[in-house]
């Protein structure tokens, strides 16, 4: 079967009339990289943003990359910032490590423990393993950023998880185990 960009346009723009969030943000991307509809970012941001309204959980990364990279809007950083952690409440992998990557980009000015945060939580809620790199990336960190990251992930621990395994383990546990206490309901996600 070959692909069929309008016949996938044309599917996403009835779920879009159902108020199907999820249809939302994947037309938005659509209108972003021009598939099956000519590109256009402000009906994208306007999809996103619905999306978002309803709380579907990868639109806030969806429009916090259109603010990081300054596509179709002005490039805002916080703003972007504000919707990867967005998203990373809500269970994107992905936005937990555009969020990290965020960080990491200050270069000297960053805050190691909070790149470290973020990718835990992109490591633990990446059922799927659709991010291989980010346990290597994790690993490159140094013990302080990671006792530091895994101090204040405990922190927001209702309940206490037994401490076993390497530090990235570790980590990766407590941030699922923290994720898994702000959203008991993982199978809605």
């Amino acid at each position: 079967m070959t692909a069929d960009p309008a016949r996938a346009v044309a599917f996403l723009q009835a779920g879009v009339q159902r108020q199907d969030m999820y249809s939302m943000n994947l037309l938005g991307r659509n209108y972003l990289s021009g598939q099956g509809v000519e590109k256009d970012p402000k009906a994208a941001l306007a999809l996103f943003q619905k999306a978002i309204d309803l709380g579907q959980p990868y639109a806030p990364a969806s429009l916090g990359r259109m603010y990081r990279d300054g596509v179709g809007i002005e490039r805002n950083l916080a703003e972007a910032q504000r919707l990867f952690e967005l998203g990373t409440a809500r269970g994107d992998q992905s936005g937990a490590y555009d969020r990290a990557v965020l960080e990491m980009d200050k270069g000297t000015n960053a805050d190691q423990a909070v790149a470290v945060r973020y990718l835990a939580f992109a490591a633990a809620l990446d059922f799927r393993k659709e991010l291989p790199d980010v346990p290597k990336t994790l690993a490159k960190f140094g013990v302080k950023a990671k006792t530091t990251a895994l101090r204040e992930l405990r922190q927001q621990l209702k309940s206490k998880i037994p401490v076993s395994g390497s530090l990235e383990t570790q980590l990766v546990n407590v941030a699922r185990a923290v994720w898994e206490e702000a959203n008991p309901r993982r199978d809605v996600f």
